[in-house]
């Protein structure tokens, strides 16, 4: 008798550890079973976005409780540019971040955002982007298993030339400007009678110091974290691209997360949106002190003589684009 009711006890207290331990190792269990998403930026691990969207991942997990995990990847550590736009919609890359000027070769539509001049000033870009035309573009991206999370900026792009400042479109003539691979920025910079060159960001120290390119158009803060400015002499705030960045998501891994997760995901990208235009206009603040510091020269433009001879970038883009998205942006940035 004392041995079967020794044997019951043990059971007993056996099954009773069973469960306890279930519940004790259940939030083990769930965050163990959850998802790490890899999200990959350009930028270098250096620049103030590495630590904006590593804030942002955070975020994630504290409200997922876990379930979802975000790692940040910057500075080719995932690939090219080209590879992690790609990426983004064959799945190989879960979330990526970019300008929408190397968006473009992928999603068209893109290029809307890159036309010059096209937004005078902040303000209007960032209602633009809110409105029908950011919500119309990340509509098509979704035939491309693509979901867009928020809209974001990466700073104005100015000019950042050796030799001479940039004043009026005449001092672009004939010099070779280093450009991003985009077919609107090659015939952009053609249309002033510049050499515009394709080279990525991490040949450029080089090309410039030889002086293979006399010049390139990138925001102050990307100038400052690659360390071009120690190889440019001066800084013309032409302002001729907004530089509108997005945050985008492989659809089926976003579909993957759940009704729940994913408005979770969405809500936080919301907030990014706002703090990704403040890092932006703070980072160009702090990096135009620090290339004023180095002695680099800066100088206003006069917007309208570059806006001129830019026109017909609108005429050889209104077909690819579609009149009715291009009328609609025309429409949204006149009022």
């Amino acid at each position: 008798m004392d041995l079967k009711m020794n044997r019951r006890a043990l059971l007993r207290a056996g099954l009773a550890a069973g469960a306890a331990a279930t519940v004790i190792g259940a939030p083990h269990i769930a965050r163990a079973a959850g998802v790490t998403l890899k999200l990959a930026q350009p930028d270098s691990v250096q620049h103030p976005f590495q630590k904006m969207f590593e804030e942002f991942g955070k975020s994630v997990e504290e409200r997922t409780g876990g379930e979802v995990r975000v790692r940040v990847y910057g500075g080719g550590q995932l690939g090219s540019s080209a590879n992690i736009v790609s990426g983004v919609s064959t799945g190989t890359v879960d979330m990526v971040v970019h300008t929408a000027g190397f968006f473009s070769s992928y999603y068209p539509k893109m290029q809307i955002l890159d036309l010059p001049f096209v937004f005078p000033n902040g303000d209007v870009a960032e209602r633009v982007l809110k409105g029908s035309v950011g919500t119309a573009i990340f509509a098509s991206l979704e035939e491309k298993a693509v979901t867009g999370l928020c809209w974001g900026h990466h700073g104005w792009r100015v000019m950042e030339t050796n030799g001479k400042p940039i004043v009026q479109p005449a001092d672009l003539d004939r010099m070779k400007i280093r450009i991003q691979q985009s077919p609107m920025f090659a015939a952009m910079f053609k249309a002033v009678g510049a050499v515009p060159v394709v080279l990525d960001v991490a040949e450029l120290y080089l090309a410039l110091s030889q002086n293979a390119v006399q010049g390139m158009e990138i925001p102050l803060a990307s100038l400052v974290a690659s360390k071009l400015n120690e190889v440019v002499s001066y800084v013309s705030l032409t302002n001729h691209v907004y530089n509108a960045s997005a945050l985008l998501m492989n659809k089926p891994k976003f579909d993957s997360l759940g009704a729940k997760n994913g408005a979770i995901l969405r809500e936080l990208a919301g907030g990014l949106s706002v703090t990704w235009r403040k890092v932006a206009a703070d980072s160009a603040d702090a990096a135009r002190k620090v290339c004023e510091e180095k002695g680099i020269k800066f100088n206003t433009v006069d917007h309208r003589p570059f806006r001129e001879r830019m026109q017909p970038v609108y005429d050889e883009f209104r077909p690819v684009l579609g009149a009715d998205l291009v009328d609609m942006v025309l429409k949204e940035t006149a009022t």
